[in-house]
């Protein structure tokens, strides 16, 4: 049972424990936009370990911050931001509350949380918000991983609930772990579409599995039929190589590489798209996103309901590619019929209403 001894409340307590918090990347995006909206039903705490003041959001959720050690400021590379968490073990186990809630399953925050959890008798859901681990790009993560695997494999296993963000996911889940219990749980958006712009955006890390190089070539195949700039939004290892090719290909000028950017500033370029290009799996938070501020995406099929409304390549093929975007660029009918489907979809498969039923259904049942 969650609920402490001694202590009887109207309202479920719900102490959500996350690598980071305040919204930049998908976790932290997810978390930000998941808590406003239960502490309408449940009150709430977020546990992080990004630096900074201890918090009381707009809409009554605690926001506390334990001190700990990110790889990223350790003199090795690659640059990994991985929290290594000080004092959490205790501040998790003496928490009040009735579930706590981990997000991200390959993180020391997620380990950490377990055992806490084991040492108070607390039941935690766990949320696996993507198939993959980490940068395992790197020779140096795959290493680690490897030492870590026992831990993550305890930590999938010893949750009373796996929450699976995607159909991928959730058979990710199934087939290489074992989970007691896993339920699907999609993102929920708020649609509103947005007037459209004139430019085309890739949002992603820059790695290997994002693809963000073929996005480049495809950009230099078209720029010079259609006048929009090109943007990339992120940060990562395949930054110089990209913008060495960017000089190589004649297109320096027409390709603006915005960085990693707060989930705000992210918005402003997605707002500037007439297509979004995801050249990767597209069950992620980013085109979805995407979609519900209706921008036509091109992209890869991801498995999910989603994929009824994006303009699919069948390959990186880059000729492909390219004539996929500037298909979706030109022909102001296939975008109107697109963004009529996309509203429907959206509204049936990634409504908040329903994400936040389903959560509060797994939470009620474990308090």
């Amino acid at each position: 049972m969650g609920r402490m001894v001694g202590e009887r409340r109207s309202r479920l307590r719900v102490v959500h424990v996350a690598p980071y918090f305040y919204p930049s990347g998908g976790i932290e995006a997810h978390l930000f936009e998941l808590t406003k909206r239960l502490a309408r039903l449940c009150d709430v705490k977020i546990l992080a370990s990004k630096p900074g003041k201890n918090l009381v959001l707009p809409w009554g959720a605690e926001v506390e911050y334990f001190s700990s050690v990110d790889a990223v400021a350790l003199p090795i590379k690659p640059k990994v931001r991985y929290p290594f968490p000080f004092g959490m073990l205790a501040k998790v186990a003496q928490e009040e509350c009735d579930v706590v809630h981990v997000h991200g399953h390959h993180y020391p925050t997620s380990f950490v949380a377990r055992r806490a959890c084991s040492l108070s008798h607390k039941p935690y859901v766990l949320t696996v918000h993507s198939p993959r681990t980490m940068l395992m790009e790197h020779a140096i993560v795959r290493q680690v991983r490897k030492i870590l695997d026992k831990e993550i494999r305890k930590t999938v296993a010893s949750a009373e609930a796996c929450i699976a963000v995607t159909e991928k996911v959730r058979r990710y889940l199934e087939e290489f772990f074992e989970p007691k219990r896993v339920e699907l749980i999609r993102h929920g958006v708020e649609v509103r579409f947005l007037p459209e712009g004139e430019d085309v955006v890739f949002v992603g890390r820059l790695v290997d599995y994002k693809h963000p190089d073929v996005f480049v070539r495809a950009a230099a195949k078209i720029a010079k039929e259609i006048p929009a700039k090109f943007y990339v939004v992120g940060g990562g290892p395949l930054l110089g190589e990209l913008k060495r090719l960017c000089k190589e290909l004649g297109v320096g000028k027409r390709i603006v590489f915005a960085g990693q950017l707060p989930r705000r500033k992210v918005r402003e370029y997605v707002r500037r798209a007439r297509v979004f290009v995801a050249p990767y799996l597209t069950g992620g938070l980013a085109v979805l996103e995407a979609l519900a501020m209706g921008r036509v995406v091109v992209g890869m099929r991801g498995d999910e309901p989603t994929d009824q409304v994006i303009l699919q390549i069948e390959s990186l093929d880059v000729e492909e590619v390219a004539e996929k975007v500037l298909s979706a660029y030109l022909d102001e009918k296939l975008r109107r019929s697109l963004l009529e489907k996309t509203k429907e979809v959206l509204k049936r498969y990634y409504s908040w209403e329903e994400c936040i039923r389903k959560h509060m259904k797994i939470y009620e049942a474990l308090a």
